[in-house]
């Protein structure tokens, strides 16, 4: 008859689970930088775009937005039908990217070079102008440049800036860093945009620098929050 070898427990296990770790710990692990926490932003951004983008194609673009409160309906400098919510949104997404290209070289990337690139409205063949468009296919379009701008900022999230998407293709014109790919995204967003403004599909509003600047304003009020409950590790 076989005998029955004892259980062996090794000596290192404590009898009892460790503890939790404080909370301030646990916020300090999960926090981010200024410049991770704004590629966060510019992708909740692009989230915004692409759920007006969506309402407008289902609904159209001169439909009144049923989110929008009675106080805002009846605010005539703020229109809240779906043409103007797309603007107005392009114009957040615009204010998160000019902070995330004034905040790389602060936030301890390095150099100038690390930066994201500056980008301009450089129209490309796809966005030369032609007499008649498709406002469904356009607003198509927008939305997936937006989902493209948000995937890069969460592979930036996850890689770096400076990592290139592709690495093995040395020689090839698709090698870009996740830096130059947000600018080079940015810029497609934007000459969709304006194309759809020449059309008068989407409204011109001359204040718009003040849109961005209050939109930082509001970030940068977060960011102040975020730092007091430790998600954020500088301003």
């Amino acid at each position: 008859m076989s005998r029955k070898e004892p259980t062996l427990v090794p000596s290192n296990v404590p009898d009892k689970p460790s503890p939790s770790p404080a909370p301030a710990a646990a916020r300090q692990r999960g926090s981010m930088t200024r410049t991770e926490m704004l590629l966060t932003i510019v992708a909740e951004e692009c989230a915004e775009v692409i759920q007006v983008a969506s309402l407008a194609q289902d609904l159209g673009l001169r439909t009144i937005d049923v989110e929008s409160t009675e106080s805002e309906r009846e605010d005539k400098r703020m229109p809240t039908d779906y043409r103007s919510r797309i603007a107005l949104e392009i114009e957040d997404l615009c204010a998160a990217t000019e902070m995330l290209q004034g905040g790389t070289v602060a936030a301890g990337l390095g150099t100038e070079e690390e930066s994201i690139p500056k980008f301009s409205l450089i129209l490309s063949p796809n966005h030369c102008s032609s007499s008649v468009i498709s406002i469904p296919e356009e607003l198509g379009k927008l939305i997936r440049a937006s989902a493209c701008l948000a995937q890069t900022c969460s592979k930036a999230l996850r890689f770096g800036l400076t990592r290139c998407e592709n690495p093995e293709a040395m020689e090839s014109r698709r090698r870009y860093h996740n830096r130059d790919r947000i600018a080079l995204e940015v810029t497609d967003i934007l000459g969709i945009v304006e194309k759809l403004k020449k059309h008068s599909a989407l409204p011109v509003f001359k204040h718009w620098r003040e849109l961005r600047d209050q939109k930082k304003e509001r970030v940068e009020n977060f960011f102040v929050l975020s730092k007091e409950i430790g998600t954020l590790t500088e301003l």
